[in-house]
């Protein structure tokens, strides 16, 4: 990987997002319910939807994040194997390659 000179933009997004995560922290750690309003008459229900929600889309990003990963570096390399591959990619000539079954 180069190496550049000043910052990286999404490291700067990534650290602006940490520090409200943070503070988010802080908020909910000092003032407890009042920011939210939950109590007695407001169910706790909608923290829990919410935080099944951010679940299934974290969970979704991964998902999506590993269909990537597979599908840039080729099919036949996650079905052959990187050692396989490799060789096959260098080979100076015809190589064989079986899959165990």
């Amino acid at each position: 990987m180069a190496k550049t000179k000043g910052s990286n933009p999404l490291l700067v997004v990534a650290g602006l997002g940490l520090l409200a995560g943070l503070y988010g922290v802080f908020e909910a750690l000092v003032y407890r319910t009042e920011a939210t309003g939950l109590g007695s008459y407001v169910p706790w229900g909608l923290g829990v939807a919410l935080y099944l929600l951010f679940l299934g889309l974290s969970a979704g990003g991964l998902l999506v994040n590993c269909l990537v990963y597979i599908l840039a570096h080729g099919i036949e390399r996650f079905l052959l194997g990187s050692v396989s591959s490799k060789v096959v990619a260098h080979a100076k000539c015809d190589v064989l390659t079986a899959r165990k079954h």
